[in-house]
């Protein structure tokens, strides 16, 4: 929230985060990483580690973050187009 407006959300599925976004006026102002650690701090209460996927051009943002890839997905979208990305993982605590 900023000024009584949502500019960024995220979303998890077990350890799983399924989406983050933030709006593009607010990129690059710490707003990601604030709902990040947000994500990272709620799962940790039940798993050690967090998984999420990850365009390649993103993959690198997450590494910074301590991320590590750990395989690779494509998706099949229409007309044989096909959208690769990274399985990333994050250790939150140790055994």
């Amino acid at each position: 929230m900023y000024n009584d407006m949502i500019v960024g959300t995220g979303c998890f599925d077990g350890n799983h985060i399924t989406g983050v976004y933030v709006l593009p006026a607010y990129q690059n102002q710490g707003c990601g990483s604030h709902v990040m650690n947000c994500l990272e701090k709620e799962i940790s209460k039940t798993y050690d580690t967090v998984i999420l996927d990850a365009s390649l051009p993103a993959a690198c943002l997450y590494e910074h973050r301590g991320y590590k890839t750990v395989g690779h997905g494509i998706y099949e979208l229409e007309n044989d187009v096909k959208l690769i990305y990274e399985i990333m993982e994050k250790k939150l605590k140790e055994n």
